[in-house]
């Protein structure tokens, strides 16, 4: 368990206005407000949060955020996964409310027989036992189909599949992101049975160029990654696939990394402990309050793809504007790409009318454009940070592309 006191100085001055009213009784009468401020009571908060999901630290940045405005709240964190710990720190604490970001079943039903204010930060279907005092801080399932639905079909895919393992809260995500690809005349399948490998394995080879696999959550999204590398099918040039939840520690370490839409966990967190708050003061809280998603963070494994050009040139195009801050050179571009590098060379001189260097050269400059709009940025340290090592060559290649130097380009900006 650990603790975290509401505030340390707050006690040290209880102290001193104890002393104060000892020996001096008819000042502290007089001014008795001033105890009054001082001697509020502390709240003790108990947040059950297991160390074996993932999400679970996220949820609790948004907890303690939230605790750090109240000095009256003393919090402890316990992240035992056995019943008898649990147990036996919420006896030594005794708390005033809980809020439990992930649990199982026998802990749930432990938590409801406490009879505390409580505060669930996650869905309310995922456990059979339900405390009575309980309120529900949940993400809106709704809206993370909608969303995922017209990100990937703004990035120009037409086939779609979803992916899930067959929990309770996929369906919602599943039918809001088949529903808002229909207003787009589009339909899409579905496989909820992810430990079937021999089914999925063939949906995915089945799968026609240009597809979208949206997985239930990040740990789905990883699987089907791995499950495509060891078979031989090639993301994205063959599918591409967006996930949920954000996890960076899983997104940025599969191969290759997983586009996937924030769950906005901590804003979770923040919630529960502001709906605790209220239960506390005796407000009223509805049963369940929804939070949204937070955005899409792209990554390698579902590029934005174009009808007007050919897949390798989609691909080398989308590699070149997430490493606009990078010096990146014509192989790593053919590498992405998948192809040749005389095939890509034509493809590009064809689509494009610009070599693949031109490309990466003007793509760049566009970036460190965009840059120059922090006014209080030195150019120099733009450039840099741009991943340009000469600025001086930055420079003259700036002026050739854009017709004026960088400062005069950044007063322009200001100007307008």
């Amino acid at each position: 368990m650990i603790a975290f006191p509401g505030c340390r100085l707050n006690a040290r001055l209880r102290r001193a206005v104890d002393d104060l009213r000892k020996y001096h009784y008819h000042f502290v009468r007089e001014y008795g407000i001033i105890w009054g401020m001082l001697d509020r009571e502390m709240k003790h908060i108990a947040v059950l949060a297991p160390s074996g999901a993932t999400s679970n630290w996220r949820k609790l940045e948004g907890i303690m955020e939230f605790a750090h405005t109240r000095p009256d709240w003393e919090v402890a964190i316990i992240t035992s996964e056995r019943l008898a710990t649990i147990r036996r720190e919420l006896r030594s604490f005794r708390p005033d409310g809980l809020i439990c970001t992930h649990l199982d079943e026998s802990m749930m039903a432990y938590v409801a027989s406490l009879s505390l204010p409580t505060v669930i930060a996650f869905a309310q279907n995922e456990t059979l036992s339900r405390p009575v005092n309980a309120k529900y801080v949940v993400i809106d399932n709704v809206k993370i189909g909608r969303i995922v639905a017209r990100f990937v079909y703004s990035r120009g895919y037409r086939t779609f599949l979803c992916v899930g393992k067959g929990r309770p809260w996929e369906r919602p995500r599943f039918d809001a992101f088949e529903k808002e690809l229909a207003r787009f005349g589009y339909q899409a399948s579905r496989l909820d049975a992810l430990d079937a490998q021999d089914s999925l394995l063939d949906a995915l080879s089945a799968l026609p160029p240009r597809s979208a696999v949206f997985a239930a959550d990040d740990n789905v999204g990883v699987a089907v990654l791995d499950l495509a590398r060891r078979n031989g099918l090639d993301v994205p040039r063959e599918f591409g696939v967006i996930g949920v939840s954000d996890l960076a520690i899983l997104c940025d370490n599969s191969h290759p990394p997983l586009t996937s839409l924030d769950q906005n966990f901590a804003h979770g967190g923040y919630l529960a402990a502001q709906r605790l708050k209220t239960l506390l003061s005796g407000g009223i809280v509805q049963e369940i309050s929804y939070y949204p998603p937070g955005s899409v963070h792209e990554r390698e494994s579902l590029p934005s793809i174009d009808a007007m050009h050919s897949l390798p040139v989609d691909l080398a195009i989308a590699f070149i504007a997430r490493n606009t801050d990078r010096a990146i050179e014509v192989p790593d571009v053919v590498l992405a790409a998948g192809v040749s590098r005389r095939t890509l060379e034509n493809l590009f001189r064809g689509e494009l009318s610009a070599s693949i260097a031109e490309t990466i050269r003007k793509m760049r400059l566009d970036y460190l454009a965009e840059r120059l709009s922090a006014p209080d940025i030195p150019i120099s340290t733009i450039c840099l940070e741009c991943g340009w090592s000469h600025v001086a060559h930055a420079m003259r290649l700036f002026k050739a592309q854009f017709g004026m130097t960088m400062r005069d380009y950044r007063n322009k900006k200001r100007s307008t």
